[in-house]
């Protein structure tokens, strides 16, 4: 299979950054003050998920650029979102679930998917590699736990060599301090995700979490300097059978003191653009040291025309961005299916007020348009 998906991007040019915001982002990642560079105008057409893949033994295998989700939400999981564009890899996800044998049944049908690949645009340090692994069981139809690990390594002043690769896998200790620079591990971080549909209330609510752990191999180790994106779904609203809502938060701002300065979730004292991808995050949407909140509201006119509605609050801490931010957005979107042409449009106004970079509120308008076409009768 081939599979093939872009999209034209147009957005105007801008002036540099002043001398005091690169003084103070150069601060904030502990990075060398960049030169005044304007940032150019874009038009262009760029390729997004586009790869070819193939089935082998129960597994399917791809390679190229393909988008990830790891996690139960609609905003942004934690470990890997679609926020960024898509990285460079080899996937391999198992098509049919299997059991563990023995005791271990219990844990249900389980379902494996890994990556390895490269990060682009990083520059501190550049071309570094991750890859991650997430599993998931169904221990009952209304309950789902899911276990997630990335690593981050190699890149320039971090050979890339047998140990180094090989160490990134099993080494769970997490101080990367005592492995020398060609046997490094690399940043690793850990993750754990559920979905409970609530009893009584089965096809009226269900809850669900992911979490991340900058420091352990796991959140479930230390709960407290985890980081979370909790949230629940209703499928229907009580007399309106074709409305559904949805509400989610999320915090990566955590109560401990490790976490100032926008120095722990998605920071590493080597890897400054940890988790990056072309300069955007390819976790959570709220970023470093930040909280916020979403909900959605989709009426269904059929299972694929509906309409949405959503908003979205942000906050960045003040201890790290001078000043911090806060952002309110809403947004609306429309899908509509003419026989195999999908049509998709969206607009969203946004509100942001950063005393870095502008005195005062600023406000700025986004659209997107979408075509896509699925030819069923090519397949017969």
């Amino acid at each position: 299979m081939i599979y093939v998906r872009g999209e034209y991007q147009h957005a105007p040019s801008a002036p540099a950054y002043s001398q005091t915001i690169r003084n103070a982002i150069a601060v904030m990642d502990i990075n060398p003050v960049q030169p005044a560079i304007p940032i150019p105008a874009a038009n262009q057409f760029r390729l997004l998920d586009t790869y070819v893949a193939a089935s082998v033994g129960g597994w399917d295998l791809a390679f190229g650029k393909q988008s990830l989700w790891w996690g139960p939400g609609e905003g942004g999981p934690l470990l890997f979102s679609d926020n960024a564009e898509p990285i460079y890899a080899f996937r391999a996800s198992r098509i049919e679930p299997s059991t563990l044998p023995w005791v271990f049944h219990w844990l249900g049908p389980m379902k494996w998917d890994l990556f390895v690949g490269k990060l682009s645009g990083n520059e501190f340090p550049p071309r570094p590699l991750l890859h991650g692994e997430t599993i998931s069981f169904k221990p009952s139809p209304n309950l789902e736990l899911g276990f997630s690990r990335t690593a981050e390594f190699g890149g320039v002043g971090r050979p890339l060599t047998p140990a180094a690769f090989w160490n990134s896998y099993t080494a769970f200790n997490l101080s990367s301090a005592q492995y020398a620079s060609n046997d490094n591990p690399g940043k690793r971080t850990g993750g754990a995700h559920f979905s409970y549909r609530i009893p009584h209330l089965r096809n009226w609510l269900t809850v669900y979490s992911g979490s991340l752990a900058d420091d352990d191999a796991s959140p479930l180790q230390n709960p407290p300097r985890a980081a979370y994106d909790p949230g629940f779904y209703m499928p229907r609203l009580p007399g309106l059978p074709k409305l559904d809502f949805r509400f989610e938060a999320v915090y990566t701002d955590l109560p401990i003191h490790e976490s100032v300065g926008g120095h722990f979730v998605y920071y590493d004292g080597h890897y400054h653009d940890l988790y990056t991808n072309k300069n955007n995050i390819i976790g959570s949407w709220i970023g470093r040291e930040g909280q916020g909140i979403q909900a959605w509201s989709t009426y269904w006119f059929s299972s694929r025309n509906s309409l949405q509605l959503g908003f979205r609050h942000a906050e960045v801490s003040k201890d790290f961005l001078p000043g911090g931010e806060t952002a309110n957005d809403g947004s609306a979107r429309i899908n509509w299916w003419v026989h195999d042409v999908s049509l998709s449009g969206s607009v969203q106004y946004e509100r942001w007020l950063a005393p870095i970079l502008a005195t005062g509120p600023q406000t700025n308008w986004t659209a997107s348009f979408q075509i896509g076409f699925w030819p069923r009768s090519w397949s017969k």
